[in-house]
């Protein structure tokens, strides 16, 4: 088994539902968990699922991981955490599986379109890495015409939050309507695009992001979700260096 398939001792503790990934720490430092009959106190510890044995208060811990791959078409007003405060809408009311899921990254609460989810952490890492170059394409709604240069300096970058150059494709599908535009970016700050089209002098209407590199929004209706196909995975993983057949 490679290095790849083995997973830290605490969050092997978290998917099986001992607690949180903060919480479950706690009993790991505190020396109340065995890995192979040895006590064993630091979280980072890596583990083999399938063949090390995981002993927590007397009790053998088992978990069946069933890596899962899921998309969603986000509708405007659900945030992506998995709870709120201001008691928010998530998108976690609206993809409910037995599997514990996360997001691979995010859009804001106003902004809707194609999300992720999973449970296969290295995957969900390399789509978001520089790295490996994730193109996200989104359309985008301006309050008024962009300026006449915003193209350019999309292109060789403009800076947001005072110390990151970020930059984006843009174009305009019908050239002499300056206020729809499709983006095209690789990055994925918070709120990048909102922001770079802030800089360059113009507001953000309407924001969906349709795709991510070969996997495409289509017809899935707003607030529904589906599994991703074989052929959707086996390109999305070949995008980001991963063997399809090897459990990461």
């Amino acid at each position: 088994m490679t290095q790849q398939a083995k997973i830290r001792l605490n969050k092997f503790l978290a998917q099986a539902n001992l607690g949180s990934r903060r919480s479950v720490e706690t009993l790991v430092t505190s020396g109340f968990v065995q890995v192979n009959n040895q006590v064993i106190t630091s979280p980072g510890y890596l583990i083999d699922p399938q063949n090390d044995t995981v002993i927590y208060d007397g009790n053998v811990i088992r978990q069946d991981i069933e890596l899962t791959y899921a998309m969603l078409n986000k509708p405007v007003d659900y945030i992506c955490s998995r709870s709120d405060e201001k008691k928010r809408a998530t998108v976690y009311s609206l993809v409910r599986l037995p599997q514990r899921l996360f997001t691979v990254g995010r859009l804001d609460k106003d902004s809707e379109g194609l999300l992720l989810f999973t449970n296969d952490g290295e995957f969900a890492n390399r789509l978001i890495h520089p790295r490996y170059k994730v193109e996200k394409k989104y359309n985008v709604v301006l309050q008024k015409p962009a300026p006449a240069d915003c193209v350019e300096k999309f292109r060789h970058g403009v800076v947001i939050d005072k110390k990151f150059r970020v930059t984006a494709n843009l174009y305009f599908p019908i050239p002499k309507n300056r206020k729809v535009a499709v983006v095209t970016i690789e990055e994925g700050r918070n709120r990048q695009i909102r922001k770079m089209f802030a800089v360059v002098g113009a507001r953000v209407k309407y924001l969906q992001r349709f795709q991510i590199d070969t996997l495409k929004l289509g017809s899935l209706a707003p607030g529904a979700w589906r599994y991703l196909t074989n052929k959707e995975l086996v390109a999305l993983k070949k995008a980001v260096e991963l063997d399809h057949g090897t459990k990461q």
